[in-house]
């Protein structure tokens, strides 16, 4: 066993104080366009980032949308500041970091899951930038692995491969922990939303009491997106979907190519979410 335990996290890079005090920020309930537009230009990078996927083709707008505030306006405030959250830990994962693993692979996992939860949210009638975000984070705790304890995270794969099982189980026996208590902790550290932090802890096991329904949204948007992975050609155990979560949801399951085909526009869309250069 090679132990990570929660006081790891100490270790890891904070948010800068600017981005943290901007997610702090646009998560007051009674914030307006305004405001929220006034925090997320104090971060140039930040306000680029978001522009990007503001004006990718999947909003569709015919006219470029040239301000934050603008964004705030057409896309709606809820809308960017799930872009920003998003945007804001894409970036810093990917800059922070001193592992030499590759995490495009987990981020494109996170993309598919969110447009999968997009997709599914529809069906729901909840809310799909709630379930963009849900989907794209769930597996921090992954990510951190990767990119921070690169030798712990190795050490998973090789035990995952070897014994052919789930992701958790061969966390749980390499690192005594998992990735949704890791991320959870992460994400609560961070000063997440409670919505998001109870989806990333839970998105493998929610919990059947709880009034929430994105962490079940999320735990379905998962299983799908390991499914229709193009890159899964079997090899891969795919994590079992909670039937009762299912019927919870009150889902009626699309047909498998439809599904996919949504999924996948939504992912080229909104893939320059990923793109961290070039600010």
């Amino acid at each position: 066993m090679i132990p990570v335990n929660l006081d790891d996290l100490d270790s890891l890079p904070a948010l800068k104080p600017g981005v943290a005090s901007i997610l702090r920020t646009i998560q007051q309930d009674e914030i307006d366009a305004a405001d929220i537009a006034k925090s997320i230009q104090l971060d140039i990078g930040l306000t680029a980032r978001v522009l990007r996927v503001a004006n990718s083709s999947f909003y569709g707008f015919s006219n470029q949308i040239a301000s934050v505030k603008d964004a705030c306006i057409l896309l709606g405030k809820h809308t960017v500041c799930n872009l920003t959250l998003s945007s804001v830990v894409v970036c810093h994962l990917s800059s922070s970091g001193e592992g030499m693993l590759d995490c495009r692979v987990l981020w494109q996992h996170g993309l598919r899951t969110a447009a999968a939860a997009m997709v599914l949210a529809k069906q729901c009638g909840m809310d799909e930038g709630s379930a963009f975000t849900g989907g794209l984070l769930h597996d921090l705790g992954r990510v951190v692995l990767a990119i921070h304890f690169p030798a712990q995270f190795t050490a998973v794969l090789d035990y995952q491969n070897d014994r052919r099982c789930l992701t958790q189980e061969a966390e749980m026996a390499v690192l005594g922990i998992d990735h949704c208590i890791l991320g959870a902790e992460l994400a609560k550290r961070w000063n997440f939303p409670d919505h998001l932090c109870r989806v990333i802890g839970s998105h493998h096991r929610p919990e059947p009491s709880h009034q929430n329904n994105l962490p079940r949204l999320i735990h379905v948007a998962d299983v799908i997106s390991h499914d229709l992975a193009p890159d899964n050609k079997g090899e891969s155990l795919i994590p079992p979907v909670d039937e009762e979560v299912v019927k919870q949801l009150g889902l009626e399951w699309p047909q498998r190519d439809d599904l996919f085909m949504e999924m996948e526009e939504i992912h080229g869309a909104l893939s320059t979410l990923l793109e961290t250069s070039g600010t």
